[in-house]
């Protein structure tokens, strides 16, 4: 990522997990202008996750009704309109 000569958007999940905030920052840390967005209740496919218990998060990745947190939407949109 430090070679990377694009805009950065990085989202990471308080609750994600497959990849810990800890990855995030470190990304954050090779590509300094990147953008770090923390959703502290959402896990890997950004739904709102109660607890970090895999079996717990099951029915999250399974289910396609289960709509994506709010904070997602408005973080892209954000980052999106700073680019113009």
């Amino acid at each position: 990522i430090a070679k990377v000569k694009v805009p950065v958007l990085i989202v990471q999940g308080g609750r994600d997990i497959q990849i810990s905030e800890a990855d995030a920052r470190a990304l954050k840390a090779a590509q300094p202008a990147a953008k770090l967005v923390l959703i502290p209740a959402a896990n890997h496919v950004f739904r709102a996750a109660a607890s970090d218990d895999r079996m717990a998060q099951t029915k999250l990745y399974a289910d396609p009704t289960i709509p994506v947190v709010p904070e997602l939407t408005p973080a892209i949109v954000e980052w999106i309109n700073k680019l113009r």
